[in-house]
């Protein structure tokens, strides 16, 4: 009695399958923890630059020169030490108020 194989070769083509999901899935993990770290250095340079413009609010805000004569040279400096790469524009605007009118 022979017995008739239909079936030969199906568990192999089972396995190459499974190994093309399986190595897809991988690469999907790979890409997702690159741009992950990607996006924590992002992170990181938005908060810095968050700080560093925090620090020159309050360095004008300590300052008794007018805001016109301010120095930001020193802090530029500062910004590209610390966000290489980085550029800085200052500007300034004077506003004057007046006390409201009585009514």
């Amino acid at each position: 009695m022979k017995r008739k194989h239909t079936q030969s070769g199906s568990q192999l083509i089972e396995a190459i399958i499974s190994l093309l999901i399986f190595s897809i899935g991988l690469i999907a993990l790979v890409n997702l923890a690159g741009k992950a770290m990607n996006q924590a250095g992002q992170s990181r340079s938005r908060n810095e630059a968050s700080y560093l413009a925090g620090e020159l609010i309050g360095e004008m805000w300590v300052s008794t020169a007018a805001p016109a004569s301010f120095d930001t040279s020193a802090w530029n400096t500062r910004v590209q030490s610390v966000i290489p790469g980085s550029s800085t524009t200052v500007t300034f605007s004077n506003a004057t108020a007046s006390p409201p009118a009585a009514t």
